[in-house]
């Protein structure tokens, strides 16, 4: 089963037999993307794996940009609330990689979110990145009761 929606020109879904958030970007993320990303990407996480992280999967091969009002609005996400995500972003040119590891910077120096990323070459290797940062945190989790 997948979950898919849109958001403006982008895409996003999730995989029920991966676990993970898939975010595809086409164009630039803008503010009111940024805000409707975070809310389904909570509706995902409520609803099919509460209390545990999110693991998304960022295909950035037709990423833009994202404009400064979208980066203000990720940075307050984390402010806001206390979450945990894996992200494993692929594709995408070095200009722009730079750009979202400036974005992730911002919203962990924010608040109180605690985001685990990526910038991995392929879309194999991104899975592969991401699936083993699930079994890791499954361990974990397991461990410690």
């Amino acid at each position: 089963m997948t979950d898919e929606r849109s958001i403006g020109p982008h895409e996003i879904s999730y995989e029920a037999d991966t676990g993970f958030i898939v975010f595809s970007m086409h164009g630039a993320l803008e503010a009111r993307h940024a805000q409707e990303l975070r809310k389904i990407t909570l509706e995902y996480e409520t609803g099919y794996f509460p209390g545990k992280p999110g693991f998304t999967l960022v295909d950035c091969r037709k990423a833009t940009g994202v404009t400064g009002e979208a980066r203000k609005v990720l940075a307050e996400q984390g402010k806001e609330e206390p979450y945990e995500s894996y992200l494993a972003l692929y594709g995408g040119s070095f200009a722009f990689r730079a750009v979202i590891n400036l974005v992730l910077k911002a919203v962990r120096l924010a608040g109180s979110a605690k985001l685990v990323a990526a910038a991995i070459g392929s879309e194999e290797e991104a899975r592969t990145w991401l699936r083993e940062q699930k079994r890791a945190w499954l361990a974990r989790a397991t461990a410690s009761g």
